[in-house]
């Protein structure tokens, strides 16, 4: 895991991993509940995002992933340009998680 702070308060995250034959992963963390520091705040909605996946890994009833790759064009969890967490966040499947490592 690489972090970098870069110019305009822009928080970098880069996960790397290997592995020895094809298989679904999950690199993910959960750095982002805690955008604003220390001031309070109810929600995420007024956050933006951009997370550099054209896919996520679709679930099953029980939240486990289930080995397919959904692509995020024209879902809401189609974040690879900016845009507000809250825009869509209604319309968001209990089990879409971002990711394809693109």
């Amino acid at each position: 895991v690489t972090y970098t702070l870069e110019r305009k308060s822009t928080w970098k995250i880069k996960i790397d991993s290997t592995a020895t034959k094809e298989t679904p992963i999950m690199m993910s963390g959960h750095h982002y509940w805690n955008l604003e520091a220390y001031q309070e705040t109810e929600d995420l909605i007024g956050h933006y995002a951009q997370l550099y996946a054209s896919k996520f890994v679709a679930t099953d009833k029980q939240l486990l992933p289930n080995g397919t790759l959904t692509d995020v064009s024209s879902t809401p969890m189609d974040f690879r340009k900016p845009k507000s967490v809250g825009r869509g966040i209604e319309t968001t499947k209990p089990g879409e998680f971002c990711g394809d490592g693109e």
